[in-house]
């Protein structure tokens, strides 16, 4: 029953497993786009320039300007609310805006203050702006920012910008009237770079996400809880599709270690019979001693301990002649030590023979070669 299942079910499960694939990759894409076009939205500001009699609108996409159109009014006169009748703004809605002033309506003030001041700038500049200056702190916004330094003289020159607070609130209001938010109010330098910002103050606007930024966001986090969820699913599918296979072979499994468990009982006698002939024997013993005694030598006594897991002990009689070359022999040899002589006598039936009694032991020659038979002759 449980094979008919699985016959039914595997290509359900394996068209499943490449669905969710393909949604994967279908998301995967859809997120990059999202991204690529939330990026491309998020470069592109406005740059806004106003002067007494009107102003210029321009479109900044990353390093590249794109005029869009000016528009003019009387001197003096509020600027517009409403610029359909200029030109189209719709490509700058909602996004963030660059603001030039003309420099008639900024106050541009240098100072020279010593060096050691520069710390502790935004609190000198208001003191001397509220002893030097005629309007009050109140009525006014301003900016500073170091310009030079002399060395020699340990001072610095600070520029300070001012602007009528409420030049700066129209400015602001006109630019919210339009639907674009202004993160930069400043005047042009001789570069014609923006320089300055009266709205510093309230940089943390600069941060805040617009109506558009809210949209891609809320999209881009909905695409990332799906992915994730998808993600999620198919690990847990897989970890569903690894149990199942371990629930199916843990029957075999179990077979084989019991199949390897009786074969290791099996093959235990023959384990012990191979390490028994690994072992030295009383007939090793005598075949090594047979080869190293001469045909001049005559044994008449042997006698061999060995002791289990221990070295083979010789004790040797036997008649050799004078010279003892026998004896010298054994003690030569590489496999035996403590080779002693223990006691030499002549013998009375041959004066060309000396009677001796000698004691020695035999190496081990490594952890497969091991005594543990006693023997005895």
């Amino acid at each position: 029953m449980m094979h008919r299942i699985k016959y039914y079910c595997m290509p359900a499960l394996a068209e499943l497993h490449a669905l969710l694939f393909w949604w994967l990759d279908q998301l995967h894409a859809a997120f990059v786009a999202a991204t690529q076009f939330a990026l491309s939205v998020w470069q592109t500001r406005a740059l806004i320039t106003l002067n007494a009699s009107g102003g210029a609108l321009a479109r900044v996409r990353r390093v590249q300007i794109v005029p869009l159109f000016s528009f003019y009014q009387e001197t003096g006169a509020p600027w517009p609310t409403d610029l359909k009748p200029f030109g189209s703004i719709e490509v700058l809605r909602n996004s963030r805006a660059t603001v030039v002033l003309a420099n008639d309506m900024v106050l541009t003030h240098e100072i020279v203050l010593p060096e050691a001041t520069e710390r502790a700038l935004s609190q000198v500049i208001p003191l001397y702006l509220e002893r030097e200056f005629p309007l009050t702190l109140d009525t006014i916004a301003f900016d500073h920012a170091v310009v030079r330094r002399d060395r020699v003289s340990r001072q610095i020159s600070v520029r300070v910008l001012i602007i009528r607070r409420a030049i700066l609130d129209r400015v602001v209001a006109t630019i919210n009237a339009w639907h674009i938010r202004p993160i930069q109010v400043g005047i042009a330098d001789s570069a014609g770079q923006c320089v300055g910002n009266f709205l510093k103050t309230t940089t943390r606007q600069a941060f805040l996400f617009s109506s558009v930024d809210k949209v891609f966001m809320t999209g881009i986090l909905l695409l990332a809880i799906a992915m994730g969820s998808i993600v999620i699913g198919q690990w847990q599918f897989e970890r569903y599709q690894v149990r199942t296979v371990i629930e199916q072979t843990s029957p075999q499994a179990d077979k084989v270690r019991q199949a390897a468990k009786r074969l290791q009982s099996m093959a235990a006698p023959a384990k012990l019979l191979s390490t028994i002939s690994h072992e030295l024997d009383a007939a090793d013993l005598l075949e090594r001693l047979t080869d190293q005694t001469p045909t001049d030598t005559w044994v008449y006594q042997l006698r061999i301990r060995a002791p289990a897991l221990s070295v083979a002990t010789f004790e040797i009689g036997a008649f050799t002649p004078l010279s003892l070359d026998y004896v010298k022999k054994w003690e030569s040899a590489a496999d035996m030590q403590q080779v002693k002589l223990v006691s030499t006598s002549s013998d009375a039936m041959d004066q060309s023979l000396k009677r001796i009694q000698m004691t020695m032991s035999m190496v081990n020659s490594g952890p497969d070669v091991k005594l543990s038979v006693p023997v005895s002759h």
